[in-house]
Parts: C-alpha cells; structure tokens; sequence
C-alpha cells in the first residue's frame, strides 16, 4: 500500500511540474483615460496573458494611483 501511495504522488508531482507554464515577456499598451494623452507600454514576465494584465494593472495603480484605464497585453515572439 505504501510503494501504490508513493507512486501516485510520484505520478502526481511528475504531472504538476509538466503542467507549470513557462514565463513569458508581455508587452503591455496602456492608456489612462482620467488624463488624455497619458498612454504607453509596460513590460511584464508572466505565465498567462491574464497574470501579465494583473501585474500591469497593479503597476498602473502603484505608479498612477486610483485613476480610469484600459490595458492590453501581448506575448512577445
């Protein structure tokens, strides 16, 4: 019973570790639409285009404080 529960977590970290994406680049455009004209790009190393718009929105937030946005990012080639 003990060598089955052994290879089922062997199995179970061996499927984990092949399911972990990678880190990527994104390429985050960005406008802040309270102040017209503020727009630009901010880089972000991320495993999903999600994660990467989080980190850009947190970013926004931290260096722009509490103002209106709209962001979108893309995985660099």
């Amino acid at each position: 019973m003990k060598l089955l529960q052994q290879a089922a977590l062997a199995v179970s970290l061996a499927l984990g570790i092949a399911a972990t994406a990678q880190a990527a680049t994104f390429n985050c455009a960005y406008i802040i639409t309270d102040e017209p004209g503020s727009s630009g790009w901010h880089s972000e190393e991320a495993d999903t285009e999600q994660n990467a718009i989080n980190q850009t929105i947190a970013w926004i937030y931290d260096t722009f404080g509490p103002v209106g946005f709209e962001v979108k990012c893309y995985q660099q080639p």
